[in-house]
Order: C-alpha cells, then structure tokens, then sequence
C-alpha cells in the first residue's frame, strides 16, 4: 500500500455518481469526445485515491527531479525511472525507462506513454487556460463531465494541486492537474492501470514515483513573464492607482485623459461616447443609431467639481464654432461634483436638431460650456471626436485597430468590435513622463455577478492566439456594459507590463514583409488574430480582430 502523510485521510471521502455522461478527453493534448452509460458497481477506494493529496507535502514542484532515478516497485523491470520535459509549456515528469512512447501530438502540448506489457497508460500534457478555470472548476467539471470519474470517485484539493481518482471500474483512473503562469496553463497527468490485476501494488509505486515527480516549468510557448520573479505586487497589479483626491493632479494622466475622445459602446440601446475635460469633468453624449434625422439620446456631465452641490434646472450654453445654442439641463449633487443631464426625444418636427448638434461635435475644434447662474465654463477638445460618433450616423460600430495620430505629447490607438466593445491604449512620449500609458475598454456584459462598485479594482485576462497577459483594470459599470481603465506612471516599473501587452497584441496574422525572416513569419502566425477579454464574474467576454494593430500600435512599441 501507499503511505501518504497522516491528517489526509479525511480528504478521501468518495463521491456517489450515477448518470449517463458526456465528456472531452485530452489524449496526448488532443480532445476525444466519449459517450458511456455504464454504472459500475462499488469497490473499496485504494490508498492510491489518497496519495494525489499528499503531493502538496512532497517534493512536488520543488526543483528539477534528476535525468534517472531508481524507485522500489516490486519488479526490476520497471524500477528504473527517466526524466521527461515539456519543450513547449516546461512541465517535466519521470517515468519507467521501460515505457513505450506513443506519437505525440502534432501541437507539442503532451506526450503519453503505455507500459511494455501494455497495461499502464500515462498521459501529460498542459493547455492554456482561455476559459479562466480554477481547480475548483475543474473539480466540478471532472465530477460531472467525465464518465472515468461518474461513480464514486475521491476527490481534492490540496494546496494549489487537484486530484481525482476512482477504481470503481475495470481500471481505475488518476488525474491531477496543477496551475501554473498565474493560473494562465494547465498542466495535467493522467493514469490508468487494471483496477483488479494481481500487479496492482506494482501499479500503485509506479502512479506514485510518475505524479510526485510531477512539476511545472516555462517553456518555448508559455506566457509573457511566467516564471519570472514578483516584488511585492503580482504582475497584475503593478498599475499605478490615480490620485484619489484629484485624478487630474498627475500631469501625464491629465494628458492621457484629455486626448481624445473614446467610446462607451452601447448602454440601454444608446450609442456613448465622451471626453475628459481640462478640470477632470466627463463630458459625453448617448444617440439612437440608424437612418434618417430622427435621434434621441442624452447630453450629460459627471463630476462637475467647480459646482460640487448645484440642483435643479439651469441653462446651458454650448459653443463650437459658428454653433452655438443651449438648452435646460438637470443638475444634481453628486461624488467628487455635480452631474447634469438633458434628455434628448426627438419627432417629426423637431428631427435633425440633436443630429446637428453631433455633427458639430464631430468636426474637431473645441467644445465650451458654460453655466451662466452657476459660474461655471469648461472646454472641451473634440479630437477623435469624428472616430468615436460614426454609429450616430448610421455607421458600423465595428472599426479596425487605428492610430489617431499625436496630439499634446500623446499618441492614442484603439479599435471596436461589432458588438459595440472598445479597446484603447494612449501613451505619453514627453520627455519628463515619456513611457507612461492609459489602458481602457468597454464591454457588452453577459449574466455579470452583481454588486461592482465604481472604483473596484478587477483583473481580466487579456488572450491573444496563445498568449495570455493578466491586466488589471479601475471599473465603472454602465448600463449593460462594463468600462474599464488602467494607468501606468513612467518610471515606476510598468515598462515591462506595457511591452509585454504590446508584444502580445502586436502579434497578428498578416502576410509578412520580404525583409522578415522565417521567425518573425512564424511569430505572427503564431500570434492569433484576435484579442480576447475574458473576466466571467464580470460577465466580460469579448473579443477584437488583431488586424492592423501591429501598424497601429507602432508609435506606442517603440517606447518600450
């Protein structure tokens, strides 16, 4: 029998399952869908149901096991084990010398091997984990999911390691699977041996010398950073957090804030779309998209801190250019200033009015309001304005990555897909703040966890083909879409967040230029063709082509 450390027997308690089972298999990193309805019969768990939980206990991840080891298995044959290494995710694992290897599969995630006599099977292999699973999930998933684990199986999650295992069939089947990369990678082994042989305690030694040497690496094609290092915060959280009094008291994200204008995507049927002004105010405008002059929307303010406490109806005056007019807008007290709102329904008579209104805003310049009984004048640039306000005239909402250009020391680029989502990235290219950047999405939200406050710090998983980077984002929840932002002060250690997040998105599918060598053509194949974020709490899936981004993104590349 196994010995295990005392205190884990409580873990194995086994599991009653009976149901017909639907599941995907990784055979040597390659999926197999399975159908069985078999319901075995009950038999004793093995100590081997046990031994997974004390992996936690042993040398398990600690170090890299030796090229060859001998462990007593009862049979010379097999005692001899070798060593095993991913080259692609840098996980590693012993086996029997004896032990034959089957092909691997084409993606190099994994390898499986099949004892000599042919009755152990031992597969390995790690994926990346685009789906953000935990071993939680993952339990629950094997529980439920997978017909080698259907009926009676022990099941636990010891430390940062899952296991599962049952014998209650002809062969008895092992699982344990460890994250790794900041929980980015998968890596998994699997076993399975003659639940009733007369080899049984051999088979047990060789399960337990094969899963204890078990260990995650870094490989060719694990993610950005993984492995290295973390002082202090992980690497998601090195984002610098805006000054909480006044946001706009750091020069460089005052220049960050006010380049442009961006996109709130769709909120309650409404196209947004905004900009920050000079004293921190967030202008922004909603309008109903589609043909026609008819438009309705909202004219808004939030965070007015010159009028912190105004309430009621009060004029407001717009200027831009030869524009001017004004209208009676709702204010009311709010957090860190008063908001102001005026709602916009238009009809035959009046169509065309709200329309004009936008495309002044979209001919560039500058916007002026003024508040006349409050005292109260602000301006506003309307650069990008143009870019942002397509869908409130009729336009797609779906746009590819683009570079708008330089304006005050700051380049902007992003890019929308056709759900309305967003994706921004600004950086600051003067010299006392050069390298500093602001980070910022949008996105339709889909069975969202309730209760996020605005301010809430949470992290979303940034994929991109095969590469995953962890960002940390500042949220402000809208109307069925979540926002997001992020910014990172120069000289404080993000350099190497921002050109990993630029390395990854800059890898795209494009037919490379004559001067790229065969390397560079392989990275941008490898690379994939979309951007996906991925927070499920959030409800946040979404996903941006990765066309053109390369190009887009060049002003920004280069300073990192």
């Amino acid at each position: 029998m196994l010995a295990f450390p005392r205190g884990l027997t409580t873990l194995c308690t086994p599991i009653r399952k009976r149901r017909m089972i639907q599941r995907e298999r990784m055979i040597s990193g390659a999926p197999r869908v399975v159908r069985s309805n078999r319901a075995h019969g009950t038999l004793p768990l093995s100590s081997l149901a046990c031994v997974l939980a004390a992996l936690s206990f042993t040398a398990f991840g600690l170090g890299a096991p030796a090229n060859a080891r001998v462990i007593q298995t009862g049979n010379a044959a097999d005692a001899e084990f070798v060593r095993y290494r991913n080259e692609r995710f840098g996980y590693e694992l012993m086996h029997p010398k004896t032990f034959v290897a089957n092909d691997p599969p084409a993606n190099g995630a994994g390898q499986s091997w099949t004892s000599a006599d042919g009755l152990f099977e031992l597969n390995a292999f790690a994926s990346f984990n685009s789906d953000g699973a935990t071993l939680q999930s993952l339990k629950q998933d094997l529980l439920t999911g997978d017909d080698r684990f259907g009926n009676e199986p022990a099941a636990a999650i010891a430390g940062d390691i899952l296991w599962v295992f049952s014998d209650s069939g002809p062969r008895a089947h092992g699982y344990a699977a460890i994250f790794s990369c900041s929980n980015q990678v998968l890596n998994a082994v699997e076993i399975s041996f003659p639940s009733k042989s007369a080899d049984r305690d051999r088979f047990e030694k060789i399960a337990t010398g094969i899963i204890t040497s078990f260990k995650t690496g870094v490989g060719e094609d694990s993610p950005l950073h993984c492995g290295q290092p973390q002082h202090g915060a992980s690497a998601a959280t090195q984002a610098t957090r805006p000054p909480t009094d006044n946001p706009f008291s750091d020069p460089s994200l005052k220049r960050l804030a006010v380049y442009g204008w961006s996109t709130g995507g769709q909120q309650n049927g409404l196209w947004s779309a905004g900009i920050s002004g000079e004293n921190g105010t967030l202008f922004y405008v909603q309008c109903s998209t589609g043909p026609g002059d008819v438009r309705n929307g909202n004219i808004a303010f939030r965070g007015l801190r010159q009028i912190p406490n105004l309430s009621g109806n009060y004029q407001v005056n717009v200027e831009m250019g030869d524009y001017q007019h004004g209208g009676v807008f709702t204010f009311s007290p709010g957090n860190p200033g008063s908001n102001a709102i005026l709602e916009i329904l238009e009809d035959a008579e009046t169509a065309g009015v709200y329309l004009e209104f936008l495309r002044a805003l979209a001919t560039g310049g500058t916007l002026t309001i003024e508040v006349l009984d409050a005292g109260y004048r602000e301006s506003f640039n309307l650069f990008a304005a143009d870019y942002a306000l397509r869908p409130c005239f009729g336009q797609s909402m779906e746009e590819p990555w683009s570079n708008h250009g330089e304006r005050d020391g700051v380049f902007g680029t992003s890019v929308r897909n056709k759900s309305g989502g967003a994706f921004y990235i600004r950086c600051d290219t003067t010299t006392a703040t050069r390298g500093g950047a602001v980070i910022a999405f949008a996105a339709p939200q889909k069975n969202p966890t309730p209760g996020v406050q605005p301010g809430q710090m949470a992290t979303l998983k940034a994929f991109a083909g095969t590469r995953f980077q962890d960002v940390e984002f500042m949220l402000t929840p809208e109307p069925g879409v979540m926002t997001g932002v992020i910014y990172y002060a120069a000289g404080t250690g993000a350099d190497s967040k921002i050109r990993g997040l630029l390395t990854l998105l800059s890898h795209e599918d494009e037919t490379a230029e004559g001067d790229e060598d065969i390397s560079d053509m392989l990275s941008l194949i490898g690379g994939g063709t979309e951007l996906r974020l991925l927070n499920k709490d959030l409800g946040v899936d979404t996903s941006f082509s990765l066309y053109g981004a390369r190009q887009a993104l060049a002003p920004c590349s280069k300073l990192y």
